[in-house]
Order: structure tokens, then C-alpha cells, then sequence
């Protein structure tokens, strides 16, 4: 969990980080898959803006080596 909350805290900041929590983690045999429980809920005013979503990152069991780093990003329709 330390690596991803490292990943997360890097890239997008300590704030996110604490959006992003609780993180879930599922074994996907030979991979890690970690899950930010951030939901779509910040709104942005206009006609369908982008907001940000779940950080989703999969990390390698055998080596550790990051093969995925995403923040989903939803539509906000007023």
C-alpha cells in the first residue's frame, strides 16, 4: 500500500491522496490492482465538465514494476 499511496502522493498530491481513501486493493494473480473510492461527485459549472474520478494503478507481483497509473475522469452535466 506504501508504494501506491507514495504513487498517488507524487503525482497528483497529499490532498488527492486523502480523496482518494480508503484504497482498495484485489489480487489479480500475478498483479496488484489498486483502487481509489473517490466518486464523481465534484461538479464543475457549465454544460458537462470533466471532473476527476478513481485513481486505478497495477503493480506487478514479481517485481514491482508499475504497468498502469490512471485518475478516471467522468462527465458533470449541470
Amino acid at each position: 500500500m506504501t508504494m501506491a499511496e507514495s504513487l498517488v502522493t507524487t503525482i497528483y498530491g497529499s490532498s488527492e491522496l486523502e480523496a482518494q481513501r480508503p484504497l482498495l486493493i484485489t489480487d489479480s494473480e500475478d498483479r496488484w490492482v489498486i483502487e481509489g473510492s473517490r466518486l464523481y461527485k465534484e461538479r464543475m459549472e457549465g454544460f458537462e465538465q470533466l471532473t476527476d474520478g478513481r485513481v486505478v494503478i497495477e503493480i506487478l507481483k514479481r517485481n514491482c514494476q508499475v504497468l498502469r497509473l490512471t485518475q478516471m475522469v467522468a462527465f458533470a452535466p449541470d
